[in-house]
């Protein structure tokens, strides 16, 4: 049923047409009749069109043909297909049809699919040719391969070995005049020019075994100004004061988000109604509205980032619905097996909020470890292949991020991330913790830590770990004149402090290792207690101040503090360690510590210390960079 009435011509080139049509193909004759009479039809036009083109050519699709029962049904129906035909090579054997009813046009095979093909194959064949040639070559001795010494005689191929010592020796002689004849020049010209170099000589550090460790004996504690001694709330009271008097300059007013009103933004704008992840200090506000006001079912504080994410993809997966993940940018490593592995658009694409604490940020003073982490984080994301953006620190800004971040998830099916700055959230306190898991708690953190530091003898190894803990032991240092050299403050590496200390002990097995740890970091690595138990070291002292929150970052509660259902030291026990101890105040500390002093070949030993939370406020920061702390507590180690 040809039609003149959907013919379209169009001109390509000035030397090709294309000829669109509507048919229908029947089998109540030969196929390739049909086909014939379809070309034939369209090829007439050709004188019609001779006016407008020189030499016009037609296009048609190779099409597949199927078999039917019935004539009166169409086999196939070719709608806006397009032909291809080259006139002078047309004749009645140019379409044929083959035995999987494939119409194809065989004069055309030849030219292109046997001429291509012949010429790839010449071509390997010479490449190989020629590959083989110069391997011969390369292999086959050569009776000019001779060098000339300076003594007079020859090398020749059969004394080889004479001619590589003889290159390796000279090639060293004149690497070291040019080093003595250039060195001092070319550090002058690239100082002078500002090229920043670094010479290999100044990479090498030696430790010199003569040298005693710097120890700075009349050390005050940092100053603290008036801004930070001065809480959060009288922070957001003087700059909601500021805001009115600038209320004509937007550009000066300061905003800040409630944690109330962005918990019902990211319900109702995302759908997410599970909450779960590791608090973070820029976050602790919207993370103490959260623990709460939603109740346990829909919220778990994991113990490190990893698991969070992996509580994400099943409660997607049962739900439907996206959770929240909340992290420190810090905890970044500890996501990227499950997001690569599971949650990535390019495995199961499970979706999931990244509310990430920007530790760091760029232009803003912290500590050195976030210092590194901070400016990195925004390409750690991207190369996770994980888009983010800032929150915004303004209602309707955090809402429009928020949209942005659930298109993405319902598009892509994958994490979206948004990067909290500081001072982000309005304060929000977190309730006190219950008095039934206070009872019986008489000892702060650092009031325990100076009970056991009274125990230390001069030549025993500390390793303290993330947080207050080694901020207190800092300043307790400096209080007892005792010096810094024997500490190594893990400041950054939350619950690697342990593994450190495990380190140590296996290679100074004649020193006395402790592990000053905190519940939070034991719970987040707590595998490493298997290692320590395995390893069985007999000079390694596990101590664990256990007060049952996250103390650095807000005071979240860990599940270590529900001393009834929660038993660290069952835990270690059930690793393989030796010997196990619980103390809650100073003479059970005392006891303790006596005890572990005399248990010298029978470990690894653990102590776990249940104390009250809160720290001082005035509490300062170590004033020695980590690397003087690394040089220090280096060479006390070297001592016998």
């Amino acid at each position: 049923n040809l039609s003149d009435s959907l013919l379209t011509i169009h001109k390509i080139n000035g030397s090709m047409i294309k000829v669109y049509f509507s048919c229908d193909l029947y089998s109540s004759k030969d196929l390739s009749y049909q086909i014939q009479t379809l070309i034939n039809y369209y090829y007439s036009k050709r004188l019609e069109l001779m006016t407008y083109f020189s030499l016009p050519l037609i296009e048609i699709s190779i099409v597949r043909l199927s078999k039917q029962i019935t004539t009166t049904t169409p086999i196939v129906e070719i709608k806006k297909a397009f032909m291809t035909i080259r006139p002078r090579l047309f004749n009645n054997q140019t379409i044929i049809s083959s035995r999987n009813n494939l119409i194809f046009f065989d004069q055309f095979y030849q030219p292109l699919v046997i001429v291509p093909l012949t010429i790839i194959l010449i071509g390997l064949l010479i490449c190989t040719i020629i590959a083989f040639c110069l391997c011969c070559n390369r292999h086959t001795p050569s009776s000019s391969s001779t060098l000339l010494l300076s003594n007079g005689s020859f090398i020749n191929p059969h004394n080889k070995h004479l001619y590589q010592n003889y290159s390796y020796q000279q090639h060293r002689q004149q690497q070291e005049i040019y080093r003595k004849k250039h060195y001092v020049k070319d550090q002058k010209e690239f100082i002078s020019k500002g090229i920043p170099v670094v010479f290999a000589e100044e990479l090498e550090e030696k430790l010199e075994q003569t040298h005693t460790p710097l120890v700075m004996r009349i050390e005050k504690a940092p100053f603290y100004n008036e801004q930070e001694k001065t809480e959060l709330g009288k922070q957001v009271k003087e700059q909601q004061k500021r805001n009115e008097e600038v209320q004509d300059m937007p550009e000066l007013v300061r905003d800040f988000l409630d944690p109330a009103e962005f918990f019902q933004q990211v319900k109702s704008i995302c759908g997410i109604n599970f909450f779960c992840g590791v608090p973070d200090s820029l976050l602790k506000d919207f993370c103490a509205y959260v623990t709460k006001n939603v109740p346990s079912s829909h919220h778990v504080i994991t113990v490190n980032e990893g698991p969070a994410v992996g509580l994400a993809c099943g409660s997607y997966m049962a739900t439907g619905q996206p959770a929240l993940v909340y992290l420190q940018n810090s905890g970044l490593g500890n996501i990227v097996n499950p997001i690569m592995s599971l949650a990535t658009p390019g495995v199961y694409s499970l979706p999931m909020l990244l509310l990430i604490g920007w530790r760091g940020e760029p232009g803003k003073r912290d500590e050195p470890q976030h210092r590194i982490q901070g400016p990195a984080t925004p390409g750690i994301l991207a190369a996770l292949g994980i888009p983010f953006q800032p929150l915004p620190d303004y209602h309707d800004g955090a809402g429009q991020a928020l949209e942005t971040a659930k298109r993405y998830m319902e598009t892509a099916k994958g994490p979206y991330a948004l990067l909290v700055k500081r001072q982000t959230f309005l304060p929000y306190s977190l309730p006190k913790r219950s008095a039934d898991l206070e009872a019986g708690l008489s000892l702060t953190r650092e009031e325990a830590l100076q009970c056991v530091i009274s125990h230390f003898q001069h030549r025993d190894v500390v390793v303290g770990t993330t947080g207050m803990l080694s901020r207190e032991l800092f300043e307790l240092r400096m209080k007892r004149d005792d010096g810094h050299e024997r500490d190594f403050l893990t400041v950054g590496g939350m619950g690697h402090a342990s593994s450190i200390a495990l380190g140590i002990a296996i290679q100074k097995p004649n020193r006395t290792i402790y592990c000053l740890d905190g519940d939070g970091a034991v719970l987040m690595h707590m595998g490493i207690l298997a290692n320590i138990a395995a390893a069985a070291p007999s000079n390694f002292k596990h101590i664990v101040f256990n007060n049952g929150t996250h103390d650095s970052v807000g005071g979240q509660p860990t599940v270590a503090g529900d001393h009834k259902q929660f038993s660290l030291c069952h835990i270690a026990q059930g690793c393989g360690y030796k010997h196990v101890m619980i103390a809650t105040n100073q003479n059970e500390i005392k006891e303790a510590m006596e005890k572990m002093r005399t248990i010298n070949n029978d470990g690894p030993v653990l102590l776990e210390l249940r104390i009250k939370t809160g720290h001082r406020k005035n509490l300062g920061r170590p004033t020695r960079s980590t690397n003087e702390n690394r040089k220090d507590f280096m060479h006390f180690l070297q001592l016998s």
